[in-house]
């Protein structure tokens, strides 16, 4: 046998064939991609998956985007060339490059995989004398991920990856993870809106009441954080202090209900541009943001009653006397004083509604703080870079 292989490189090689050429000829001749590399049945393919990380595109309601490289390693015994008879036939060769269409590689999948796009056009792996063959695919996933946004903006995120095989059980394919610590995380990309915090990963091994064979799969997790910076700088800080002017403008004496009330409208305005399209509705920012509506609804409606009391024509309707009104009034407003000091009626209401103003000042701004100051304070964290 040694002798005709020989003969075979000596004429290959005449006729300007390379060794790896014949090889990798010689190995395709008689191969079958459906059938194990194993000699012997019942032993299983010891496979060895690790994921690298490289960037996490985006993440979605209930979905996480990434690019992720796969590093699958196994034997295939069938292309072992460092042992028997072609062992020093072929020792100027140390590894080929074969297609993934032209030999046996493993069905791995992500369980949970909404979507895979692999990103290079020829998929090829490297077999080394001994039969190792090292595959690494890369792919851009979407794999679904339960999206908790309670604490949106200052949330953090767990999304796991599942991978297994598809149709093997364990005792055909033995699936080991290639590293314990998680994904490796060395080539990461940084995400403007996500901060990684870290990776996990576990091999699991299920048995089912149906069937003996047990069945494995490797399940990663990605820790990430949301960064908050963007979010305080665009819409939490903007929004507080269009709330805090809101209050202030009640300093705008009610007589001048015109600058008063347009002040209202513009902040309006400028706070509905702050509010974010895809904001989430069971969230802390929902309930921050409610604070702010709240606030500038009591505002608006403190500014129409107080702009009504200083209206000469607020209450002519009733029948009461007016003087007894305008005492009862300027007793309430300036304490207890002499008759011929009361001044006018308009001099009652105006001193009415800058109380009012006043009063109002203090309460809006303490149920304000508090509100929007107990609810912020009580996210996990506040700043993330």
């Amino acid at each position: 046998t040694f002798l005709i292989i020989t003969l075979l490189l000596i004429f290959s090689t005449a006729e300007g064939s390379s060794q790896e050429k014949t090889l990798t000829k010689r190995f395709l001749e008689d191969y079958v991609v459906s059938a194990r590399p194993v000699k012997n049945d019942s032993k299983a393919v010891e496979v060895s998956l690790g994921v690298t990380l490289h960037s996490i595109t985006k993440i979605d309601k209930n979905s996480l985007s990434g690019i992720f490289w796969l590093n699958m390693e196994w034997v295939d015994e069938n292309l072992a060339w460092r042992s028997g008879d072609w062992d020093d036939v072929f020792e100027k060769v140390g590894d080929i490059r074969l297609s993934t269409e032209d030999i046996w590689v493993p069905d791995i999948e992500l369980f949970n995989m909404i979507e895979r796009e692999p990103l290079i056009t020829r998929d090829m792996v490297v077999v080394s004398d001994t039969g190792a063959v090292i595959w690494v695919p890369p792919y851009k996933m979407i794999s679904s991920c339960k999206i908790d946004t309670t604490w949106f903006p200052f949330d953090e995120q767990r999304c796991d990856l599942k991978f297994g095989s598809w149709t093997f059980n364990g005792f055909k394919l033995n699936l080991k993870m290639k590293v314990t610590d998680g994904m490796d995380i060395s080539s990461y990309v940084t995400n403007p809106e996500w901060d990684l915090i870290g990776t996990s990963g576990t091999r699991n091994e299920v048995i089912y009441e149906c069937c003996p064979e047990p069945y494995l799969d490797i399940a990663y997790n990605i820790h990430v954080r949301r960064r908050t910076i963007p979010y305080l700088r665009n819409i939490i800080i903007p929004s507080f202090t269009i709330t805090l002017v809101s209050i202030l403008t009640l300093l705008i004496p009610a007589t001048s209900s015109g600058p008063r009330f347009i002040t209202i409208f513009l902040l309006f305005i400028l706070f509905c541009f702050t509010v974010p399209k895809d904001l989430p509705q069971v969230s802390i920012m929902s309930s921050l943001l409610s604070w702010c509506y709240f606030t500038l609804f009591c505002s608006l409606i403190h500014s129409v009653i107080v702009t009504a009391i200083v209206n000469p024509s607020f209450l002519n309707s009733f029948s009461f006397d007016n003087k007894v009104i305008r005492a009862i009034l300027f007793r309430n407003c300036c304490g207890e004083m002499e008759e011929s000091k009361q001044g006018s009626e308009e001099q009652v209401r105006y001193e009415l509604a800058k109380t009012l103003d006043i009063l109002a000042i203090l309460l809006f701004l303490v149920m304000f703080l508090f509100g929007f100051g107990g609810t912020l304070l009580s996210a996990p964290y506040l700043v993330v870079q």
